[in-house]
């Protein structure tokens, strides 16, 4: 039985928003730095956040879990100190999260990421 629509963002959408991180390609591009990176990203976040996230907020951690994993590719490539490690570049993103709750437009609305 049908009983209508979800409200949530679709696999596809999920998938077109990804698609265009993975194409500017700030994983790769070391002489960025976390502020140039959050002033385009935020543009795109809180677009997205509004529309998909109206009725439906928790329904984008997939997504913002998907853009934390480009961001922690990016620490790896920009500091060669973590050597390889995620863990540790997360512990790092987690400590910038910590001096500068304000960064990124969804470090304001998920907190517990």
């Amino acid at each position: 039985m049908f009983l209508g629509y979800d409200c949530a963002i679709s696999q596809s959408s999920q998938s077109r928003i990804v698609g265009g991180w993975k194409q500017w390609r700030f994983h790769k591009d070391s002489t960025l730095t976390i502020q140039k990176i959050a002033t385009r990203i935020n543009q795109q976040m809180v677009g997205v956040i509004r529309y998909y996230g109206k009725f439906k907020l928790w329904s984008l951690q997939t997504l913002v879990r998907r853009f934390h994993l480009r961001l922690a590719k990016w620490v790896l490539n920009k500091y060669k100190r973590f050597k390889g490690s995620y863990s540790k570049a997360y512990r790092w993103l987690h400590t910038i999260k910590a001096s500068y709750p304000t960064l990124f437009y969804h470090w304001q609305l998920f907190r517990t990421m």
